[in-house]
């Protein structure tokens, strides 16, 4: 059996302020394993709990922030790369 084994440098996983700061002990494991994780959906697939939840607005208005800025902070504080997309030009 002629197999190797290689650890990945970079995970991408669904990854959002709505999920904890470690779900399933995903970001430690990763850590541990020197895997980078990337959260690959840090607005929750346009879910409003991220652009209008009660929440994020409040913390967005505080700072002078939207809510989306706080939720991508949020995964940004807690060490975990974001990758974003958009289908409209404007948020590119």
């Amino acid at each position: 059996n002629n197999t190797q084994s290689f650890t990945p440098a970079v995970n991408q996983v669904k990854y959002h302020i709505g999920m904890g700061n470690d779900p399933f002990s995903m970001v430690s494991a990763s850590r541990d394993l020197s895997i980078t994780l990337q959260a690959y959906s840090p607005l929750g697939n346009g879910d409003k709990f991220f652009t209008e939840g009660v929440a994020t607005t409040e913390i967005g208005k505080k700072y002078g922030k939207t809510a989306a800025q706080i939720a991508l902070k949020w995964v940004i504080q807690n060490g975990v790369p974001v990758l974003t997309k958009s289908l409209n030009p404007v948020y590119l």
